[in-house]
């Protein structure tokens, strides 16, 4: 999503979404209510074949590298 240029911290890349997302979310608006927005607009594009809603069940899934 988010990618630097080489060692250089001040430069860096971002994927087409987490820059249409960041339009969407302006000082003092709340970043889940746009990603509601966007979702429901039909405006968002999903991240490995799923949209995630819910922060909580990303947390409580292992990750995909690790044995359980």
């Amino acid at each position: 999503m988010v990618w630097f240029m080489g060692h250089d911290s001040s430069k860096f890349r971002i994927t087409e979404s987490v820059f249409r997302f960041g339009a969407d979310v302006r000082a003092g608006d709340d970043p889940r209510e746009a990603q509601r927005r966007l979702i429901r607009d039909g405006e968002a594009m999903p991240i490995e074949n799923h949209l995630q809603l819910n922060d909580e069940t990303e947390e409580n899934q292992p990750d995909s590298g690790e044995e359980e």
